[in-house]
């Protein structure tokens, strides 16, 4: 039986303007996080307890410019948090079959990221963009093996760093008033 009470409090603020071609919008967010969690034992196994709290700013911002009735340009930036969902924390063992288990992770943190983009419109038919991410303490499958009992254990935790740089381009038409189709292509890397 897994005991988990999270709370997360946030506070917001966001401005907006618009000055000849330019629009601006800034934001900012506070959050707050705390959870307890107690896996409740049994006559082989004791209980499992632990708790985290944390917080963060997470800004985040725009500007585009209009250059003229076809053609913008923005740049987007914003700082993002991920949470691990709570299942993912629950130590409990799960058996999958006889030589692999799987286990959730007490000490699994949230996952911050930086994110950048450069867009450019043109009409309301195409956008492209390049944009850059990093992710620090990100998430990732974990499997570790303990070899005296010939067992696998799966679980999900945090592994570092990673970078990612992607290219975008999105085409929307409308060939008929009743259709409309929309193409997307993507690459990260």
């Amino acid at each position: 039986h897994f005991l988990y009470k999270e709370n997360i409090h946030a506070l917001y603020s966001s401005l907006e303007t618009k000055y000849r071609k330019f629009s601006l919008q800034a934001g900012l967010r506070y959050e707050y996080t705390g959870y307890d969690a107690n896996q409740l034992g049994n006559v082989l196994q004791k209980d499992s307890a632990f708790s985290r709290n944390y917080s963060g700013l997470f800004p985040s911002g725009y500007i585009s410019y209009q250059v003229d009735s076809s053609n913008s340009f923005s740049v987007t930036i914003g700082r993002r948090i991920d949470r691990p969902a709570f299942q993912k924390l629950n130590p409990f063992t799960f058996i999958i079959n006889k030589y692999t288990y799987q286990t959730g992770n007490p000490f699994f943190l949230p996952q911050y990221s930086w994110n950048i983009e450069l867009g450019h419109q043109y009409k309301s038919i195409v956008t492209t963009s390049v944009s850059y991410s990093t992710i620090k303490n990100y998430f990732s499958q974990l499997f570790l093996t303990d070899t005296a009992k010939g067992i696998l254990y799966y679980s999900e935790g945090n592994v570092g760093r990673t970078h990612n740089i992607g290219l975008s381009a999105t085409l929307i038409v409308s060939p008929f008033k009743w259709w409309s189709l929309t193409a997307q292509a993507v690459f990260n890397h």
